[in-house]
């Protein structure tokens, strides 16, 4: 009969040392998901934020040539307008000779 206590008692023992291992286990099961989830959104992040990073630089180069050909369409802008108030300037020129003359 004490031998089946003892038994008994083990058995007790050894069932609460198995749910606490059980425990310790489904705790490291669910903090190694919780650090496998948390590195899958921090590699997401970081794929996105090198996207973005080449997308500006991909931005900015273009509005560097952007704001280069605009420079060199207000500068063709500028001459011609110049060319035509040079022009304007020898007609009206032309048109005093021509009027003192009469």
């Amino acid at each position: 009969m004490v031998k089946l206590a003892l038994a008994f008692m083990e058995n007790t023992n050894r069932t609460e040392e198995y749910h606490q291992l059980q425990q310790t286990y489904k705790t490291a099961k669910l903090k190694l998901a919780d650090t496998y989830n948390c590195r899958q959104k921090t590699e997401v992040c970081i794929k996105d934020y090198l996207q973005l990073s080449a997308l500006h630089t991909k931005m900015h180069k273009a509005l560097v040539d952007y704001y280069k050909q605009q420079g060199l369409y207000s500068q063709a802008s500028i001459a011609r307008s110049q060319a035509l108030s040079h022009e304007n300037a020898q007609e009206i020129i032309a048109v005093q000779v021509c009027c003192k003359g009469v």
